[in-house]
């Protein structure tokens, strides 16, 4: 195993494999993005391609490629190592299915679905006459691994079980339903769409109902999807993701289209940039992960006015994470794939003249022929909330010099109704932010504590050094142990084993450059000191009034002195950093 993982480890670097996860921006030597693993504005997720490794100063996970994509798909090591062995090009040798976790198991029932479904398509007619009809070729039909479930009850829950399958794993992948009698097939007479997370592991289905001779019964949806699953989460998962990140990434452009036609058709017109909600509601953690690769989104949903109002179901959550949303014009009644069937060239000029939304209201609502007033109260009603959730006070304060040339009016009343949006949206999340302000206080430490881990960090990181200065190191630990105790300091290492390789990288980012390492820990020594001072004479005041509620004479008299002791280091302390300006 050992062997293996070093394998993969010389043929992956950090970079490439969280690169394909998250926008990097170069940040000195190492790369910095927003933390895939908690909701955060400010990046604070660092890449170091020289220790190759990730962290993250936020939520403090870090570690090596293996450690990433545990935690970016919630996998255990087994499974990890599979993705990135694929990747690499590195097989693995005598892979037994019983050692696979858990989740490994449900991958293969998904997988060996997949397998069934598209040997099913090989063998019928109408299903490859429709794919045909709808404009795809063979090769993309083999891209996507498009399949049909026969128009039966048990056959797909018959194959997995002569693979050995239990009656569990199948029903928890979703592909079976469970009845008084036993179990029987979730998608049956349906085109089959492979639905993968962001490493392109297959994780749930799209079904679309297979057209015949007789009439659709009506009872029968279109489409019916996977059912949320320990594989299948739909609110983080979205059909083409794991196809579309690269080309989103490079262009910084994520076209966002409803359904799995859509998709396909286009990015076989050569939008590979292009994802799909596939029937599900966007939620904001869709948005975040498309944020994490791409900052403009163009929404191209159906012509139709529902179509219109899907699209406005996503757009508020969109321009609150941030993103320049943009909406991609379609003719009337048309939807993505059936434009792009007949005139992919339309498509592509639909995309590239795409407006941004407020822009975009403002020509639906003028086109409709309103009178002033009736034009007035649509901007009001439609156009006003999206800028209100604008993050940019800039961006926002040009949308309202343009609203107010549309209308005729001053910008004094546009920003008047902004302010009772954004109070009504201040309200609506209140709770929200105690809740937030509750977790963040419990997690809160003193800054005393903050100050020896960035000491200790960078003794850390500069011991790692071939041309550290062993003498300047060796003369902060001495302050240091003055500080905290030589017995304190002697724990230091096994109090923070975890937390090392955090400490040394947020080191590295925060000081690599810098030609003063010893002025940098000679400040901090020096506020550690305060603090330490600080928090002392806190501790000590305590003890004065407990002394005094006792009337204990001769104990005020010692705790006086104790007081008047740290009162007189405390000036030093001012005094020193007066003198090298660093008193604030």
């Amino acid at each position: 195993m050992s062997s293996t993982v070093e394998q993969v480890k010389s043929k992956l670097n950090i970079v490439d494999v969280v690169g394909s996860y998250l926008k990097l921006d170069k940040a000195g030597s190492n790369l910095k993005a927003r933390c895939p693993f908690h909701n955060e504005k400010t990046p604070s997720f660092f890449v170091s391609p020289s220790r190759d490794s990730f962290h993250c100063f936020g939520c403090n996970k870090g570690g090596d490629i293996f450690e990433f994509v545990k935690e970016v798909e919630g996998i255990e090591f087994v499974d990890a190592l599979k993705i990135l062995a694929e990747k690499a090009g590195v097989k693995l040798i005598n892979e037994d299915r019983s050692q696979k976790s858990e989740k490994g198991r449900l991958i293969s029932v998904v997988e060996n679905a997949v397998r069934f479904y598209r040997g099913e398509l090989k063998k019928n007619i109408a299903a490859k006459e429709y794919l045909t009809k709808r404009g795809l070729t063979d090769d993309t039909i083999e891209a996507f691994k498009i399949g049909v479930a026969p128009d039966s009850w048990r056959d797909i829950y018959d194959y997995l079980k002569k693979l050995q399958f239990t009656d569990s794993e199948i029903e928890r992948t979703g592909l079976v339903i469970r009845s008084p009698k036993g179990f029987y097939d979730r998608f049956r007479n349906r085109i089959m769409f492979p639905i993968n997370n962001v490493s392109g592991v297959t994780v749930g289905f799209s079904g679309r109902i297979l057209p015949t001779s007789n009439q659709m019964p009506h009872e029968a949806a279109k489409y019916i999807n996977s059912p949320q699953t320990d594989l299948y989460d739909k609110s983080k998962v979205l059909f083409g993701f794991d196809r579309g990140r690269v080309l989103m990434r490079s262009l910084d452009t994520c076209v966002l289209v409803e359904g799995q036609m859509d998709l396909i058709m286009s990015h076989q017109a050569g939008h590979l940039n292009t994802v799909a909600v596939s029937g599900t509601a966007l939620t904001d953690e869709h948005l975040r992960n498309i944020k994490r690769l791409a900052s403009k989104l163009i929404l191209a949903f159906d012509g139709d006015q529902a179509g219109f109002k899907a699209s406005q179901r996503g757009i508020n959550m969109a321009l609150s994470e941030g993103f320049d949303v943009r909406i991609a014009k379609l003719p009337n009644d048309v939807d993505p794939a059936d434009l792009i069937l007949g005139d992919p060239h339309t498509w592509s000029e639909s995309l590239k003249n795409a407006k941004h939304i407020i822009d975009f209201c403002l020509e639906v609502i003028e086109a409709r022929g309103y009178d002033s007033r009736k034009f007035k109260m649509e901007v009001q009603n439609l156009v006003l909330p999206y800028i209100a959730s604008l993050k940019s006070n800039i961006e926002q304060a040009h949308f309202v010099n343009v609203v107010s040339r549309r209308l005729g009016i001053d910008e004094g009343p546009i920003w008047s109704e902004l302010k009772k949006l954004s109070t009504e949206n201040i309200g609506a999340t209140t709770k929200t932010v105690e809740n937030s302000t509750e977790k963040q206080e419990v997690i809160k430490t003193s800054r005393a504590e903050s100050l020896l881990k960035r000491i200790y960090g960078i003794i850390l990181w500069q011991n790692e050094i071939d041309n550290v200065d062993v003498k300047m190191i060796s003369e902060v630990i001495d302050k240091l142990k003055t500080i905290v105790g030589d017995g304190r300091y002697m724990m230091l290492d096994s109090i923070w084993q975890n937390s090392k390789d955090g400490l040394i990288f947020e080191a590295e980012v925060t000081n690599s450059g810098s030609d003063d390492i010893a002025g940098t820990l000679a400040a901090l020594i020096t506020d550690l000191e305060e603090e330490t001072l600080k928090e002392s004479l806190n501790n000590t005041i305590i003890k004065l009034k407990k002394a005094e509620q006792r009337e204990d004479d001769s104990e005020i008299e010692k705790i006086l002195k104790e007081c008047q002791l740290i009162g007189e280091n405390l000036s030093r302390i001012k005094q020193i950093k007066i003198s090298n300006n660093t008193y604030a």
